[in-house]
């Protein structure tokens, strides 16, 4: 009965993971047609969104060559994906899609750049239209919330020195919006580690020039200095400011590899000690990259060395290790090592 009834078959599947999802598509045309529609889609991105047993989030790592490699943290198996570009790097990720920029060619680093939303789940890409020339792309950000809209927005900060302005590429117009807001800046800024938070986008840096795009009223302003926490007095050597859960963290770890994480205070512009972690088993140099969620026991932070990838869960210190060959040949006698990451959930949103 629930086979020939698609109202109950749906209610059944929506609970499943993309991976099982993709290769139930293959059952027959009638799976096929229900698993592709967009309603199911977004069912089923809204439920992974909100249910109390939270999905572990998967590892995306380029080697700056076309060649991607996808790990899933729940079955800690890994999968090569490939893009058609001699040079792909991770610009951001934000619940199952990844901005990615992608480079013509192999020869020169200032090549033209084309810059794609991905979904690492299903393979679907789409290459975003770029109208001016790309010497003023000084920033992008990804911004999409499955659990609100299958819809997504890209913020693309331009500069034609000392001039500055914003526009917004909405997933359902294919088109470019100016919010007409142009600031001016004798120091050149760049945009590119913008944190999408609480329906803004967040650009924090070291130096007094924060600055805050508030996506519901379409305004930009100004912060200056938000300052970064120190721990136990000392400045932490590697950090990074990550979103999970409608909250933001500022992940550090300090010269005697002890590691913190702080909580983004929105009211105070400050930071809040939220966990702190004792030394790790690996040198504090070595770390490549951070897995958090809004959870203990769910942070972790990676390492590659040589062939292999460490991760490492912060709560007991337990060390996972895959065995994997990260360098690709990328045919005129160079091979390339890790470059880039991020982290994401499996999802079926759509490009």
């Amino acid at each position: 009965m629930v086979v020939e009834n698609d109202d109950l078959l749906m209610d059944l599947l929506v609970h499943l993971s993309v991976k099982d999802l993709l290769r139930y598509r293959a059952v027959n045309k009638r799976w096929k047609a229900l698993i592709s529609c967009r309603c199911f889609h977004a069912l089923h991105c809204k439920n992974h969104r909100t249910r109390k047993q939270k999905q572990q989030p998967c590892i995306l790592i380029t080697t700056d060559a076309s060649t991607l490699f996808c790990i899933s943290l729940d079955s800690l198996q890994v999968r090569r994906l490939t893009l058609d570009y001699p040079f792909v790097r991770v610009i951001q990720a934000c619940h199952g899609l990844v901005l990615l920029g992608c480079q013509q060619s192999i020869y020169e680093r200032k090549a033209f750049m084309v810059y794609m939303v991905y979904n690492p789940s299903t393979g679907m890409s789409r290459v975003l239209p770029i109208t001016q020339t790309l010497a003023s792309v000084c920033g992008l950000c990804l911004v999409h919330d499955p659990s609100k809209s299958l819809l997504y927005e890209v913020i693309c900060v331009w500069s034609d020195h000392p001039d500055y302005w914003i526009e917004i590429f909405n997933s359902e117009t294919g088109n470019w919006t100016d919010i007409n807001q142009k600031f001016v800046s004798s120091i050149r800024l760049k945009f590119w580690h913008g944190v999408y938070f609480n329906n803004g986008i967040y650009w924090i840096n070291t130096t007094p020039r924060c600055f805050h795009l508030d996506l519901m009223s379409r305004s930009f302003r100004k912060l200056g200095r938000i300052r970064l926490p120190t721990y136990l007095g000392e400045i932490p050597m590697n950090r990074k400011i990550i979103s999970s859960d409608d909250h933001m963290f500022l992940f550090g770890q300090v010269v005697t590899g002890d590691c913190f994480v702080y909580e983004f205070n929105e009211g105070s512009l400050s930071w809040i000690i939220k966990y702190s972690f004792a030394h790790l088993s690996r040198s504090y140099y070595r770390m490549q990259g951070i897995i958090g969620e809004d959870m203990k026991e769910m942070w972790n932070v990676f390492y590659i060395e040589d062939s292999k990838l460490y991760i490492e869960k912060l709560c007991d210190a337990a060390v996972i290790m895959l065995e994997m060959d990260w360098k690709v040949d990328v045919g005129i006698g160079v091979s390339l090592p890790y470059q880039s990451y991020c982290q994401f959930l499996e999802s079926f949103a759509p490009v």
